[in-house]
């Protein structure tokens, strides 16, 4: 969390620092941003993995400006940053902003911000005063917590619907077929598959686990292989059991047991968007359905009831919407399990119904 917030100094003799913002910001290798000097006019491009791209980020985060100068570009190679938040340096005092990074376990660097090339954990501080000033007594403070990653081989946007499946086909047998919630981490892994054009293969050695052994020709060799974590969580289950939440996001990276997303070779990082599809078919509603279903608890009735079920016979039980005009028919055997799924519509066959008014029903089946 973040926070932005801009006060005066509690005195005029004895300032106090301010800490105009703090907050984490997430950076990535091999990735530029460019930044135009308000002086000249020049643009520049630096890597994200600076300590001026950390302000970036912290800029965007903490909605806040900032402006570079390239004054000291020709002679130096670097940039200086003049103001933040409005407050620009004094050409008077020569009071302005500097920069630690890890203060104060680590000396003062003694590059430009352009050039200084940030860690993982490492804490980018900016404070404002002169060569004498530190951010202990400096009268205003930005510090900025930096996440350094890898860049993701892929790194995108997908969006998996409750209570629908896909099916895979282990490499290493495939005369089987597994059915998967597309609502898992799996799920996800496949939906970006397809969404980006990259194949992927799963080994059932650890059923009822399924684990991904290549991904994009990327296979598991030696003590190497692929593993997932969910927002930074190493998930206690297996990819095709553990369910994702909206706005979840899967990272899939390959390595060892001591490797991260941050030092990974190979990353792909999906973000998860899980909704309610719009309409239901005859087969997924099925899946849906708890079995055995207990139909003692189901009256047996001459006229169906809107929105209620009603046993009909002996091994068929119907729910009607009489404002839609929808039917669902569900076909039992002796022991409660589902044999079939009829929908209907005005009387007539129908392939799909509303996915609401297909959860409504099951919440009826078992008030």
């Amino acid at each position: 969390m973040s926070v932005l917030v801009i006060a005066a100094p509690t005195s005029a003799t004895a300032e106090t620092a301010t800490v105009l913002w703090g907050g984490n910001v997430t950076l990535t290798e091999n990735t530029t941003i460019t930044v135009t000097a308000h002086n000249s006019g020049e643009s520049y491009e630096i890597n994200q993995t600076t300590a001026l791209g950390a302000l970036d980020a912290a800029s965007e985060s903490g909605g806040f400006n900032y402006t570079v100068s390239d004054e000291w570009y020709a002679s130096w190679g670097s940039l200086m940053v003049d103001s933040i938040a409005g407050k620009e340096s004094d050409p008077v005092t020569w009071d302005g902003w500097l920069y630690w990074v890890n203060y104060p376990d680590d000396p003062m660097p003694m590059v430009g911000v352009n050039r200084y090339e940030v860690e993982n954990g490492d804490v980018v501080t900016y404070y404002y005063g002169g060569m004498s000033t530190t951010p202990d007594n400096s009268s205003m403070v930005i510090r900025i917590h930096v996440h350094v990653q890898s860049p993701a081989f892929w790194e995108g946007e997908v969006t998996l619907l409750k209570n629908t499946t896909f099916n895979v086909t282990p490499h290493n047998n495939l005369t089987a077929n597994y059915t998967i919630n597309q609502t898992t981490a799996l799920g996800a892994l496949d939906a970006a598959a397809v969404v980006d054009g990259f194949n992927y293969t799963v080994s059932d050695e650890w059923y009822p686990c399924l684990f991904v052994d290549s991904i994009a020709g990327k296979r598991a060799a030696g003590m190497e292989g692929w593993m997932y974590r969910v927002d930074d969580t190493l998930p206690p289950v297996c990819l095709n059991q553990y369910d994702v939440e909206d706005r979840d996001t899967v990272t899939f990276y390959y390595g060892g047991w001591t490797t991260t997303p941050e030092n990974s070779s190979m990353v792909i990082r999906i973000h998860v968007h899980v909704q309610s599809p719009v309409s239901i078919n005859e087969t997924e509603y099925r899946k849906m359905i708890p079995q055995p279903v207990n139909v003692s608890k189901i009256h047996y009735k001459f006229k169906v009831v809107d929105e209620g079920w009603a046993a009909i016979w002996t091994n068929e039980i119907l729910y009607v919407q009489e404002k839609t005009k929808y039917s669902i028919a569900i076909y039992l055997d002796r022991a409660g399990y589902v044999t079939s799924v009829d929908f209907e519509r005005w009387g007539f066959p129908t392939t799909e119904i509303p996915y609401d008014l297909a959860v409504r029903s099951l919440d009826k089946l078992y008030p």
